[in-house]
């Protein structure tokens, strides 16, 4: 998967999605570099510690478009709505995903029940 315009901070780095860790992490092989570990921000999966970054592919928002599909929460931040409430909204009116039913568990619940869930590191 070619990404071509993923941003930290203030900058772009065009790679490939060697991997996807989880919900929300990947591991980006930069054109040029050693592979990046990254995740995905302003939607929630089990994640341990990483990088957070705006991941789009084609200029579409690839978090939006996870959020949207169901398959991720929008985050909210100390009571303020979050990046992709609009997305959430619209994937819990369609019952896409996860939101397909009424008890699925949000992730940052799962980890206080249980902790963290730590990925398989690829070969």
């Amino acid at each position: 998967m070619l990404v071509p315009g993923f941003s930290v901070a203030a900058q772009s780095i065009e790679g490939i999605v060697r991997y996807v860790i989880d919900g929300d992490t990947v591991v980006l092989q930069p054109d040029a570099g050693k592979p990046i570990k990254l995740r995905l921000i302003g939607l929630d999966a089990p994640e341990i510690d990483r990088r957070l970054v705006k991941l789009t592919l084609d200029g579409d928002d690839v978090g939006a478009w996870l959020v949207l599909q169901g398959h991720a929460w929008n985050v909210r931040y100390r009571g303020r709505s979050g990046p992709y409430t609009r997305e959430e909204r619209a994937a819990r009116a369609a019952r896409r995903g996860v939101f397909a039913t009424p008890d699925a568990m949000p992730p940052r619940s799962f980890r206080r029940q249980h902790g963290s869930c730590y990925p398989v590191r690829a070969p």
